[in-house]
C-alpha cells in the first residue's frame, strides 16, 4: 500500500498538481487505513474515511496556479462552484466549499460529489473504489476550477465589470504557465502510415505520452485511435494516456469482436471519423484554453437554449478557425458520434463545447499532434486578446 501511495504522489507532482515541498496527504484503506503521514489533519481525515466507508482519499493544497485559484474561490464565500466544462457537468457536478476539515457540512459534500474544498484553497477528494479514482477527482477539480475562473474573467470583461482581483488572478496564472507549447515536438513521433499492430500501438503510446507531457490532457480524460483499414485501435475507457501499454483495444468495423465493450466511450465518434475516408490517426485532448474559449459565447445571455449549450447549440461557431460543436459522450440523439465527424472531416479538427479538441490526420500522429498544439497555442493568444480588448471597453 505504501508503494501505491508513493505512485500517486509521484503522479500528482509530475502532473503539476502537487508541490513536492508541501505534499498532499494520501490515504488508502484495505484491512486498515494507511496514511502517508500522521498529524492533526490526518486524524480528522481517517475518521472521514471510516464514516464514509471510502477506499481512498487525497487532501492538500494543489501546486500553483491551482492553489491560488482554489484560495480565490474559497475566499469568495461561495458554498458551491459549478463551472460549465464537461468534467463538472458529467463527473463532479460542482465543487462544494467548507470552512475547514471540522466543518459539519464536509461529509455531506463528499457523499454527493466525492470532492470538497476548504477556504484556504485545499482540495479533498475521496473514492469508494481506490486511489486511481481519487486521483482523477483531485485532478478534475484542478482542471475545472482553472477553466471556471478564466471563463468567469472573460464573461466579466465582456460585461464591463472585471474586478482587479480576478484580473490579477488570471494574469498570475499566465505567469505560472509551463514553457510555451512546442508544435515541433511532433517530429519525435513515428512516421506513418502504419499497418502492423505493434507499430500502431507503439505510435499510439508515444502520442499519448507526449499529450500528457505537453499538458494537453488532464487526469485520465482524452483518447487516441488509429484506423488500419479494417479496425479501429483505440485507448480503453479510463486509461491513462501516458501509460497506454496494454490498454488499447482493436475493434473491427465489421463487429466481429466484443473489444468495443472496454474501449473508449467515444469509440463511435472515432469510428465515424475514420469512416469518412480521410483520417487514420485521431487525438482527443482537453487543452484548457480551447475549452475556455468554447464556452465564451457573446449571445449566451439572450439565448433560449443557454442551459443546453452543450447539446442544443444551433449557431455556427468557431474559434481560431476551428469549428465548435455541441455533443454528449455516447451514441444518443445528441451524441458526439452525430455532431463531431462532419466537422472533423471538413476542417481536420473540432472543439466540442466545454469538452475538448479532436484532431485527425490521414497518415500518423505527427500532423495531428502539431495541429492540436497549434490550436491550444492560438487559443491562449486569443484568450489574452479577448480579455484585454473587452476589459478596456
Amino acid at each position: 500500500m505504501e508503494r501505491l501511495i508513493a505512485k500517486y504522489r509521484g503522479k500528482l507532482e509530475a502532473g503539476g498538481l502537487a508541490d513536492p515541498r508541501c505534499p498532499p496527504l494520501i490515504a488508502a484503506c484495505d484491512d486498515e487505513v494507511v496514511l502517508s503521514r500522521r498529524d492533526r489533519g490526518a486524524e480528522l481525515l481517517e475518521e472521514v474515511i471510516v464514516r464514509l466507508g471510502a477506499a481512498a482519499l487525497i487532501w492538500g493544497r494543489p501546486a500553483e496556479p491551482y492553489g491560488a485559484i482554489m484560495e480565490h474561490l474559497g475566499g469568495s464565500r461561495i458554498e458551491k462552484y459549478t463551472p460549465k466544462d464537461s468534467e463538472t457537468r458529467t463527473f463532479l457536478h460542482g465543487i462544494s466549499f467548507v470552512s475547514d476539515l471540522e466543518d459539519p457540512r464536509l461529509l455531506g459534500a463528499l457523499s454527493q460529489a466525492g470532492c470538497a474544498a476548504t477556504a484556504d484553497g485545499s482540495i479533498l477528494a475521496v473514492s469508494m473504489l481506490g486511489l486511481e479514482q481519487a486521483f482523477v477527482i483531485y485532478s478534475s477539480v484542478c482542471f475545472a476550477s482553472f477553466v471556471g475562473v478564466h471563463s468567469d474573467a472573460l464573461l466579466a470583461a465582456g460585461n464591463g465589470d472585471l474586478d482587479e482581483a480576478l484580473l490579477r488572478l488570471v494574469e498570475g496564472c499566465r505567469e505560472r504557465e509551463p514553457a510555451a507549447l512546442d508544435p515541433s515536438a511532433s517530429g519525435g513521433l513515428a512516421k506513418g502510415p502504419f499497418f502492423e499492430t505493434a507499430k500502431i500501438h507503439d505510435a499510439m503510446c508515444r502520442a499519448g505520452k507526449m499529450m500528457v507531457e505537453q499538458k494537453l490532457v488532464d487526469s485520465f480524460f482524452g483518447n487516441v485511435s488509429y484506423f488500419d483499414g479494417s479496425a479501429i485501435h483505440v485507448s480503453r475507457t479510463g486509461s491513462s494516456l501516458d501509460a497506454l501499454e496494454g490498454d488499447i483495444d482493436v475493434c473491427p468495423l465489421d463487429g466481429s469482436s466484443s473489444a468495443g465493450i472496454t474501449a473508449s466511450s467515444e469509440l463511435k465518434a472515432h469510428r465515424r471519423i475514420a469512416e469518412g475516408g480521410r483520417s487514420r490517426a485521431v487525438l482527443h485532448g482537453h487543452p484548457r484554453f480551447s475549452v475556455i474559449l468554447s464556452l465564451d459565447c457573446p449571445t449566451r445571455a439572450h439565448c433560449p437554449d443557454a442551459d443546453r449549450c452543450h447539446v442544443a447549440c444551433s449557431r455556427d461557431r468557431s474559434v481560431c478557425g476551428v469549428p465548435i460543436v455541441p455533443g454528449e459522450i455516447g451514441t444518443g440523439p445528441t451524441g458526439l458520434c452525430r455532431t463531431l465527424p462532419a466537422a472533423v472531416e471538413r476542417a481536420g479538427a473540432a472543439i466540442v463545447y466545454g469538452h475538448g479538441v479532436f484532431v485527425a490526420d490521414s497518415s500518423d500522429f505527427r500532423g495531428a499532434f502539431k495541429r492540436l498544439v497549434e490550436i491550444e497555442r492560438d487559443c491562449q493568444i486569443e484568450f489574452e486578446r479577448r480579455l484585454h480588448q473587452e476589459g478596456s471597453k
